[in-house]
């Protein structure tokens, strides 16, 4: 004869699995849902607003007009992208507390003595509102002029460091990683996007190549 069903009584091993399944599952639909939260070895950082949400507005497509921008640099020159036409431009959005930017001042910097009398302009933008103290997640310092100035005389910077507080630039460039760095013709157009890659770092050798192309342009 059918036995009786009795009733169902969760014994302390089910309970642990069934509670470890379920972290399981969630940590899933959540890595599903927040894509950016997975970390790339080969960048530093996403620029973010003072909540920690991430700050990506506005298209930039090569073959496209580069967004224009005028913001002041260390020395409180104010430089305009547009008033460049008829140069090569570089142009590297960093972050002051960013290692990967710290370690590529070198390699801009031999750009800058390379091309500096070729038309070529390079700019370093910042593209983070944390300052060069910036320890996830309880420093967050507001970033600030004196740490452009900090970062210009620590890695003796060449070129100018260009001082973008609200992120208006690196809005309109859609950066999500530091450091990117756009190449724009002498026409005002974008002609490269380039991100720190393992098989393509963001060297003076592979950018020079990719200015030489712009030039012949």
């Amino acid at each position: 004869m059918p036995q009786k069903k009795t009733s169902f009584k969760l014994r302390p091993l089910d309970i642990a699995l069934t509670v470890g399944l379920l972290l399981v599952i969630g940590a899933i639909i959540w890595g599903g849902l927040n894509p950016n939260t997975v970390t790339n070895p080969n960048v530093a950082g996403v620029p973010e607003a003072d909540n920690g949400t991430p700050v990506t507005t506005g298209p930039a497509t090569t073959g496209n007009p580069a967004p224009d921008f005028t913001l002041p640099a260390t020395d409180n020159t104010p430089h305009t992208l547009s008033a460049q036409k008829g140069k090569v431009v570089l142009v590297e959005f960093m972050a002051p507390w960013c290692p990967h930017c710290q370690d590529d001042a070198p390699e801009f910097n031999k750009l800058h003595d390379a091309y500096k009398d070729k038309g070529v302009q390079i700019y370093a933008v910042s593209a983070t509102t944390f300052g060069k103290d910036y320890r996830p997640p309880d420093v967050k310092p507001p970033i600030t002029m004196q740490d452009m100035i900090w970062f210009r005389d620590t890695f003796n910077v060449q070129y100018p460091m260009l001082f973008d507080p609200d992120l208006k630039a690196s809005n309109a460039f859609n950066i999500e990683y530091y450091p990117t760095v756009f190449i724009v013709d002498k026409a005002g157009n974008i002609f490269g996007k380039y991100l720190a890659e393992q098989e393509k770092p963001l060297t003076a050798e592979n950018l020079g190549a990719e200015l030489d192309k712009a030039l012949q342009q």
